[in-house]
C-alpha cells in the first residue's frame, strides 16, 4: 500500500501498466506508477501517485497522447507527477540505531508528526534544525514504532506513539509540525485537533496542509501549500481560503507553508510569532546563514496574488515523460554520518531525485573511526534527529556510482569523509561537498550540484518543485 493506495504490477512486467482502484465519492482514481529505480545499488522504485479522472483508464506511462486525453486532466496529472517524484525505499534489515534522546531541559516542546508509510524529509529536518537552534526540545511522534520511510532513501523513528501506552505523547506539547505524510491517517488528524484545541501551534509543512485541512482547525480560515495542491484543496475544503504567492500564511495559531523549502521560512515565522520579535527570528536565520526574506503579508490580506511557482505541461512532459530504463538512470551516492546537518543532508535529498533523472542511495561512513561499516547503522542528525540510511556501501556496487555527495559545508567533516571514500570508491566516481559556504545555502548548493548531473532544464524544474528561488 502507498498512501493508502494499493500497488498493482503484472509480476516482474517493465511496462509499468497500474491498476485503477475507486478512491474517491467524486468518482475519480488514482494510480500508483512505479519507475524502476536504482537496480543493483539496493535501490527502491521512484512511486509516483497520480491523480486522473476515469477516462485514462488503461493508460501507459510514456504514451503522452494516450496518458492525456484532456487538456484539464493533463496540466493536474502532470504536476501530480512532478510533486511526487521521491524515492521511498524499502526498511534496510539488522539496523544498529543510536541511542535515545536524553533528558531535555528546554522550555518548549515540538513534536514532529511522522507517517506509517511516508514522510517528507525536508518537512521534517528543515523544521527540527531550526526549532532546536531556537532552543526548543524537538521529538517525533507516529502511529507505530517501527522503521519509519522518509523520501529520499532514509528512514526514522517515533519517539512516541499514539495509542501505545508505553510510548504515550505528552499530554500538550507547544508546536505541532506536520509535514507531508502518507496516509492521511484519521486517528493522527484527531490527535493534532485535540492538542490545537489544549493550545498548541501547528506547523504544516508543504502538503502537511492536508492533513490539517482534512481537521476543522483551518474551518474559515487561511492557508497554503505547495502550489500544485492548491486548487485540489479548494475543492475539497470549501470552508479554507487557500491562496497563491505567499510563502506561508498565519491563521489564528496555525501557520501553513509553501512548498518544501519555504518550511524554512515559515518556522522562523513561528518562532517571530511565538517570541513576539522578529529579531529573534532573525538571529536563527543567521545562526543556519540563512538569508531570511519574511512574508510582507503573513496573514493573507491579499488574496489575489499570482502564483509564485508553476510548471506547465511541456516542462511536465520533459520531466516525467522519459523514457530512461534504469540502466540510463545517474546513480549517485550520498553519504550519512553522525552530525550530519539536517539542513544540507534535506537539500540533496529532496533535490536531486525531483530532476526526474537521478537515483539516490544513501550510506554511513563513520569519520572517526575511519571505516564504512558493514551493516545499516543509524545517526543522530546535528540537531538530534534520528536518520537510518538504506543500505551499506558494501552492498552497493560501486562501479555503477557516477557521484557520491558528502552533505556538508564543514571542511573538516569534507577532508575525514573523503579520506575514507577514497579508499572504496574507483577513480571514476566523482566526489562532492555543499562547499564551504552556509549552512542555509544548501538549497543552492545542492542544486548546483544537480546542475551539473543534468543541466539547465531538469534542474529548473527540479528547484520550482522544492519552489527554490535557484537560477544556473
Amino acid at each position: 500500500m502507498v498512501g493508502g493506495f494499493r500497488l498493482s504490477l503484472d509480476g516482474d512486467d517493465s511496462s509499468r501498466r497500474c491498476t485503477r482502484y475507486r478512491t474517491h465519492p467524486a468518482a475519480e482514481s488514482r494510480r500508483v506508477v512505479v519507475v524502476p529505480g536504482a537496480a543493483g545499488l539496493g535501490g527502491s522504485p521512484i512511486v509516483c501517485v497520480v491523480k486522473l479522472t476515469t477516462r485514462e483508464k488503461g493508460a501507459r506511462v510514456g504514451c503522452s497522447e494516450a496518458f492525456f486525453s484532456k487538456k484539464r486532466t493533463k496540466a493536474r496529472a502532470m504536476s501530480y507527477l512532478l510533486r511526487n517524484i521521491a524515492p521511498l525505499a524499502k526498511p534496510p534489515g539488522n539496523v544498529s540505531l543510536p541511542p535515545p534522546h536524553g533528558d531535555s531541559n528546554e522550555e518548549l516542546s515540538a513534536l514532529i508528526v511522522l507517517g506509517s508509510e511516508g514522510t517528507d524529509v525536508a518537512g521534517m529536518l528543515l523544521p527540527y534544525q531550526v526549532l532546536v537552534v531556537h532552543g526548543v526540545r524537538v521529538r517525533t511522534i507516529g502511529t507505530t514504532d517501527a522503521l519509519l520511510p522518509l523520501t529520499g532513501n532514509v528512514f526514522s523513528t517515533a519517539d512516541y506513539v499514539i495509542g501505545d501506552a508505553s510510548k504515550a505523547p505528552p499530554e500538550r506539547c507547544d508546536i505541532v509540525v506536520v509535514p507531508a505524510v502518507l496516509p492521511q491517517d484519521s486517528t493522527v488528524g484527531k490527535w493534532i485537533e485535540e492538542q490545537w484545541r489544549n493550545g498548541s501551534w501547528i506547523l504544516s509543512i508543504c502538503e502537511g496542509t492536508h492533513m490539517v485541512a482534512s481537521t476543522p482547525i483551518l474551518d474559515d480560515g487561511k492557508a497554503t501549500t505547495h502550489f500544485y495542491g492548491l486548487d485540489a484543496l479548494s475543492e475539497r475544503s470549501a470552508s479554507v481560503t487557500f491562496l497563491h504567492g505567499h510563502r506561508y500564511i498565519l491563521s489564528g495559531k496555525v501557520v501553513t507553508s509553501a512548498g518544501v523549502s519555504a518550511g524554512l521560512d515559515a518556522t522562523l515565522y513561528l518562532i517571530e510569532r511565538m517570541t513576539s520579535s522578529r529579531d529573534v527570528a532573525m538571529g536563527v536565520s543567521k545562526c543556519l546563514g540563512y538569508d531570511w526574506k519574511p512574508e510582507s503579508d503573513p496573514e493573507g490580506d491579499d488574496e489575489n496574488r499570482d502564483a509564485s511557482f508553476s510548471v506547465d505541461s511541456a516542462e511536465g512532459e520533459t520531466l516525467t515523460l522519459r523514457e530512461k530504463k534504469p540502466a540510463d538512470r545517474i546513480r549517485v551516492g550520498v553519504v550519512v554520518f553522525d552530525d550530519v546537518d539536517d539542513l544540507s543532508l534535506a537539500a540533496v535529498l529532496v533535490s536531486l531525485p525531483r530532476t526526474g533523472e537521478v537515483d539516490v542511495v544513501t550510506f554511513k561512513v563513520d569519520r572517526e573511526a575511519k571505516y564504512v561499516p558493514d551493516r545499516v547503522e543509524g545517526v543522530n542528525t546535528n540537531s538530534g534527529a534520528v536518520v537510518v540510511p538504506m543500505t551499506t556501501l558494501n552492498e552497493i556496487k560501486v562501479e555503477l556510482l557516477t557521484m557520491v555527495i558528502i552533505p556538508t559545508v564543514n571542511d573538516e567533516e569534507e577532508e575525514e569523509s573523503v579520506d575514507v571514500l577514497r579508499d572504496v570508491l574507483p577513480d571514476k566516481c566523482k566526489i562532492r561537498t555543499l562547499g564551504g559556504g552556509q549552512v542555509g545555502e544548501s538549497f543552492f548548493a545542492a542544486l548546483k550540484i544537480a546542475h551539473e548531473l543534468t543541466g539547465n532544464t531538469s534542474t529548473s524544474l527540479a528547484a520550482k518543485m522544492v519552489e527554490h528561488p535557484w537560477n544556473p
